[in-house]
């Protein structure tokens, strides 16, 4: 049976620890090698994790950036005519969506290819 007590030390985040140390089951994490590495006894699933959260950082940061340059270059896109319309419009107007909307759903091509990966890997 695991202890569950509140760390004295920390009244704010109410972690639950045992004798001075942290029930990583309890928090929802792994524990700790040293090095500050974790112990995986399922690490096809930490891998799945990792792709995922860099799928999600690389689409956000690529989201940002586009909305950062069209910003940034809207005066002199005004400059190019675009289906009658000035161009650095045109992409804050409707181009930015509908490039959203692709990479959203490059982003779930790409999710469901690593969730496919994911489950050929494991007994069902």
């Amino acid at each position: 049976m695991p202890c569950l007590g509140v760390n004295p030390n920390s009244a704010a985040t109410a972690l639950p620890v045992c004798n001075g140390r942290l029930n990583w089951y309890l928090v929802g994490g792994a524990p700790l090698l040293e090095g500050g590495a974790t112990v995986s006894e399922q690490p096809g699933r930490d891998r799945h994790r990792w792709k995922t959260l860099l799928l999600t950082i690389f689409t956000l940061i690529l989201v940002f950036c586009a909305v950062f340059a069209v910003v940034a270059f809207v005066t002199p896109l005004d400059e190019i005519g675009f289906l009658r319309f000035p161009l650095g419009f045109f992409l804050l107007a409707q181009g930015l969506l509908i490039g959203m909307v692709a990479l959203a759903f490059w982003s779930t091509r790409m999710q469901e290819l690593f969730d496919r990966r994911l489950n050929e890997g494991e007994d069902l």
